[in-house]
C-alpha cells in the first residue's frame, strides 16, 4: 500500500514538471478588429418593393466578421437582419450597416422611396399640316425617374414623325398617336391628327357691278375639303368704294371700283378676288348726330386698380382665345410695337375690333395688339355703342398695313388746348391730342371723324380737324397761326414704279419679311398698285398677284417718300378749260404720273375748274386713270376719286 502511494506521488510530480515545460498558448493570442465596413452607398425603391445590402468588413482576416442592420427611419424603409431593405412609403432615410465586433465600424446606405410615377404632355391634341411642327414637352414625377430620360414614338410615321425631343412633324394626312414613355414604363400620349392646305379658293362672284348703298355676300369654297384649316380673311381694296366684314358680306358706299380679297388663313398664300363695281350717289358712312361741344382736355389717367381686386373688361367686346400651335402670344402696344403682356397658350382675352392682321383687345387691365392669325373666337365684337339718333360708323379694319394704319395725315386745330379722343361720339375720353399735333383721319364725318392716335383708336370733333394739303378748313374753324405744311403720306389705292438700285427685279413676297417666301419677281419700272402702304413694307399688286414689296425700292413720286413738302399750289393752264366728255378706259394706259412744273395737281369733283377741289396730288406721283377725256381725267388717287387736267398727266 505504501509502495503504490509513492507511485501515485512520483507521478504526480513527474505531471507537474511536465506542465511546467509546456509554453503558453492561447492567453498569449491578438484580436484583429474591423475597420470599414462596404456598402452600396445608395438605392432607389418603390413602396412594398425590396432591396438585398451586401455589407462586406476590412481587413478580410478581421476577428469578427459578423455586421448588424439598423434603419434611420423604419416609416420608410426597414432592414432586416440579413440585410434586406423594403420600401414602405415615399421619402429618404439611410440604412447602416454597423461590425459586431467592439470597434463599432459602421457604413450608410441612402435609401430613396419613390411614390408613384406620374407623366403628363403639355397638349393632348394638335392639328398640323404637312410639313408643320409642333413640340410636345412632358412632365414626368418623382424627379428622379425624369432624370433617367424618356423617349418619344410615333403611332404611324407615315402621319407624322416625332424627335427625341418632342418635336413633331406632319408627314402626311391622318391621325395618329405619339407617345412619351419614361425609364419606368410609365407613358402618356397626344392625338395628332394631320391635314392638308389650302390649295384653291372659289367664289361665287369673280365679278359684280352693283349700286352703292347695297350689301351683296360673296361666298367661298375651299378646297381641298379636307383642308385642316378653312378660315378666311376678307379685305377690300378701297374701303371708300366698298368695305368687307370677316364672312365676305360686302356694303358699297361710293361710284367707284375695288378689289374684294380672300385669303387663306392657314398660311399657304392661296388668294380669290371679286372685282366690285358701284356706280350710284355716294352714300355717308359717318355719325349724323350733332354732340355737344368738346369739354376741356383732362387727360387720360391710367386706373389705380386696389389691391387683391381683377379689373373688369370692356363691355363691348367678346371673348377670344389664344390660337397657337405652342407657346404664348405677344400682346403689342401697336402692331408691331413693344410687347407689353404675354398671353398663355389657349389662354382667354378680350376682342374689341378684328383686323385683317391684327386684333385691337384688352387682357389684364392693358389695351393692346395681337396678331389675327393667333386669334379664336366664336363671334365678332359688336359696334361701338352711339348716342340716341346717331348713326352707327361701320367697324374700320383695325390695321392694314404691317406698321401704320391705313387713312389721311390730318391736325388738331383748335383755336387753344389739346383735342379729345373718345371711344365713341360723346363717349368717354380715351386719351387727348396736343394742340396743332398730326394723327392718322381714317374716316372722316360732318360732325365726327374715327381717328387713329399713337396706337389709339377712337373719335375727334371734325371740327377741330384739318387734313394735310388742304388749304381751306372745315366750316366753323379758324386757321392755325403757324400754317402747317406737312409732307403727304402715300395711302392704299395709290400706285408706285419699282425703282431698284442695280436695275434688278424686286421680290414680292407673302408675308412682310425678307424671309417669307417669294410669290413672283417684278421687273424694275413695272407700275404695281399699292393697295396698303407702310415705312418699311406696302402690301401691293402687280399682274394678278398680290403680296409685300419694300418700301425703300418704291417710288411714289416727290415728296411722298422722302422729306421734301408739297407746295399747295395747282398750276393755272392755257386754253379752254371746259368740260369734255370722258371714256372708261379700254385697251388703254391704266397708270399716269403727274408732270406739273412745281407744285401738286388739283383733283376736282368734277370736269371742270368751278368745281369743288377734294386733294393736291403731289408733283410726280403717280394716279390710276379710271376716265380718259382729251381735257380732263378722272383718277384715283390715294383713294381720293376725282378729275384732274389731261394736259398735267403723263400716261404710262
Amino acid at each position: 500500500m505504501m509502495k503504490n502511494l509513492k507511485r501515485l506521488i512520483s507521478l504526480a510530480l513527474c505531471l507537474i514538471l511536465a506542465m511546467a515545460t509546456i509554453p503558453a498558448m492561447a492567453s498569449d493570442l491578438t484580436e484583429v478588429l474591423v475597420t470599414s465596413v462596404i456598402m452600396t452607398s445608395s438605392i432607389y425603391l418603390r413602396v412594398g418593393g425590396s432591396e438585398s445590402l451586401n455589407a462586406r468588413v476590412s481587413p478580410a482576416n478581421a476577428t469578427n466578421t459578423g455586421v448588424s442592420f439598423s434603419s434611420g427611419n423604419d416609416s420608410i424603409a426597414t432592414v432586416d437582419y440579413n440585410g434586406i431593405v423594403r420600401g414602405v412609403s415615399a421619402g429618404t432615410t439611410y440604412i447602416y450597416a454597423t461590425a459586431a465586433d467592439k470597434g463599432h465600424a459602421q457604413a450608410s446606405c441612402q435609401v430613396t422611396v419613390l411614390g408613384e410615377t406620374k407623366v403628363t404632355l403639355d397638349k393632348t391634341s394638335v392639328s398640323l399640316k404637312v410639313g408643320d411642327t409642333a413640340y410636345l414637352t412632358p412632365t414626368i414625377t418623382p424627379y428622379e425617374i425624369y432624370q433617367k430620360g424618356y423617349t418619344f414614338t410615333s403611332g404611324n410615321i407615315n402621319v407624322c414623325s416625332v424627335s427625341s425631343s418632342g418635336m413633331i412633324t406632319g408627314t402626311g394626312a391622318g391621325t395618329t398617336t405619339v407617345r412619351v414613355t419614361a425609364s419606368d414604363g410609365t407613358s402618356a400620349s397626344c392625338t395628332v391628327t394631320v391635314g392638308a392646305p389650302v390649295n384653291e379658293i372659289q367664289l361665287s362672284y369673280t365679278s359684280v357691278s352693283v349700286s352703292t348703298g347695297r350689301n351683296i355676300n360673296i361666298g367661298a369654297t375651299v378646297l381641298p375639303t379636307n383642308a385642316t384649316n378653312k378660315g378666311l380673311t376678307w379685305k377690300s381694296s378701297d374701303e371708300n368704294v366698298a368695305t368687307v366684314d370677316a364672312f365676305g358680306n360686302v356694303t358699297t358706299w361710293c361710284a367707284g371700283f375695288a378689289t374684294v380679297t380672300a385669303t387663306a388663313a392657314d398660311g399657304s398664300g392661296v388668294t380669290a378676288t371679286c372685282q366690285v363695281s358701284v356706280s350710284g350717289t355716294n352714300v355717308t358712312k359717318v355719325p349724323t348726330a350733332t354732340p355737344s361741344p368738346t369739354p376741356a382736355p383732362t387727360g387720360t389717367p391710367t386706373p389705380t386698380l386696389v389691391p387683391g381686386t381683377t379689373p373688369t373688361p370692356p363691355a363691348n367686346g367678346v371673348t377670344a382665345y389664344v390660337n397657337t400651335a405652342s407657346g404664348s402670344l405677344n400682346m403689342r402696344r401697336s402692331p408691331n410695337g413693344t410687347i407689353i403682356d404675354r398671353i398663355p397658350y389657349a389662354g382667354s382675352f378680350t376682342l374689341l375690333e378684328k383686323g385683317d392682321k391684327w386684333c385691337y383687345m384688352w387682357y389684364r387691365g392693358q389695351y393692346g395688339y395681337v396678331m389675327t392669325q393667333y386669334v379664336r373666337f366664336d363671334k365678332l365684337p359688336t359696334t361701338p355703342t352711339l348716342q340716341p339718333g346717331t348713326t352707327a360708323t361701320p367697324a374700320p379694319v383695325t390695321t392694314l398695313a404691317p406698321d401704320s394704319p391705313t387713312g389721311t395725315v390730318a391736325f388738331v386745330n383748335t383755336e387753344k388746348g389739346s383735342l379729345n379722343m373718345r371711344k365713341s361720339p360723346n363717349g368717354t375720353v380715351l386719351r387727348t391730342i396736343p394742340e396743332k399735333a398730326s394723327f392718322t383721319l381714317i374716316t372722316p364725318g360732318t360732325t365726327w371723324c374715327y381717328a387713329w392716335y399713337k396706337g389709339t383708336y377712337g373719335y375727334v370733333m371734325t371740327k377741330f380737324v384739318a387734313t394735310a394739303g388742304s388749304t381751306s378748313l372745315p366750316t366753323g374753324t379758324s386757321k392755325p397761326a403757324t400754317a402747317v405744311t406737312p409732307s403727304p403720306v402715300p395711302l392704299s389705292g395709290s400706285v408706285a414704279r419699282v425703282q431698284t438700285s442695280n436695275g434688278g427685279k424686286l421680290n414680292l413676297r407673302k408675308q412682310p419679311d425678307t424671309a417669307s417666301a417669294r410669290v413672283r419677281l417684278i421687273e424694275n419700272g413695272a407700275i404695281i398698285d399699292i393697295l396698303t402702304y407702310g415705312k418699311t413694307w406696302c402690301y401691293a399688286r402687280y399682274q394678278g398677284s398680290t403680296g409685300y414689296v419694300m418700301t425703300s425700292y418704291l417710288y411714289l413720286g416727290s415728296g411722298v417718300n422722302t422729306t421734301s413738302t408739297v407746295i399747295a399750289t395747282t398750276p393755272t393752264p392755257t386754253g379752254s378749260t371746259a368740260a369734255t366728255p370722258t371714256v372708261p378706259v379700254s385697251g388703254a394706259s391704266k397708270y399716269a404720273q403727274v408732270t406739273t412744273a412745281k407744285g401738286g395737281l388739283n383733283l376736282r369733283k368734277g370736269a371742270g375748274t368751278g368745281y369743288a377741289r377734294i386733294y393736291i396730288i403731289p408733283q410726280n406721283a403717280y394716279v390710276t386713270v379710271l376716265e380718259n377725256g382729251k381735257t380732263w381725267c378722272k383718277v384715283n388717287y390715294n383713294g381720293h376719286v376725282g378729275y384732274v387736267m389731261t394736259t398735267y398727266l403723263k400716261m404710262i
